[in-house]
């Protein structure tokens, strides 16, 4: 449980960095909470620490959300890239959105249709050259998709947006991939390995 995860993990690294987690703090401003960046290895891969905490009414504590930002990051480079970045702020100028609304086979395993993913991409794209149209953004779509094309794509992109299937492999995390192509799957690992020196901000809507 989230209980359980704060009690046992989190909250005793946090505790050993130094932030108070013993009272409940009042709201703060996001810029003011210090950033952590979790990289967990192995099964711990699987478990979502910025959400642990006792949602306790009665406990004093705070949760994660309370005391830090989160991130993630995949690798050591990933994160030493981070840090480069965060010296020189720079603007969102391109957005990758990818969509796969059909019933699709990858490596043998048949994942079910997501209809509503089409709507969900066309409506981003639509909001974002409507409210901040000098950000350029690209849609690829169902038979559009190919992994190798992603990839490729992915070098050159600050944002991401994959609404799609993913599926987790628990014994090799990095073998876990998103199902956008039945050409192949697009692996954790196969991410990890590309040089993204524009990356900025990935969501996944799955």
């Amino acid at each position: 449980s989230l209980r359980d995860m704060w009690d046992r993990l989190v909250k005793p690294i946090l505790q050993a960095l130094g932030i108070d987690t013993n009272t409940r703090p009042v709201a703060t401003a996001l810029q003011d909470l210090p950033h952590i960046w979790w990289y967990p290895t192995g099964p711990l891969t699987f478990l979502p620490l910025h959400a642990a905490g006792p949602y306790d009414s009665k406990s004093e504590e705070g949760s994660v959300y309370d005391c830090v930002v989160s991130s993630y990051c995949i690798s050591l480079r990933s994160l030493t890239n981070a840090w480069d970045k965060q010296s020189s702020s720079v603007p969102v100028e391109n957005m990758l959105i990818c969509t796969q609304s059909q019933e699709i086979t990858v490596s043998g395993t048949k994942l079910h249709a997501l209809p509503g993913t089409y709507v969900e991409g066309q409506i981003i794209n639509k909001i974002l050259h409507s409210s901040v149209p000098h950000v350029e953004t690209s849609l690829l779509a169902d038979l559009n998709l190919r992994t190798d094309e992603v990839l490729q794509r992915l070098e050159s992109v600050q944002w991401l947006h994959l609404s799609c299937h993913g599926v987790q492999n628990v014994k090799v995390p990095m073998h876990s991939y998103f199902a956008l192509a039945s050409d192949a799957p697009l692996h954790l690992g196969a991410i990890s390995k590309q040089h993204l020196p524009h990356a900025d901000f990935a969501f996944l809507s799955a």
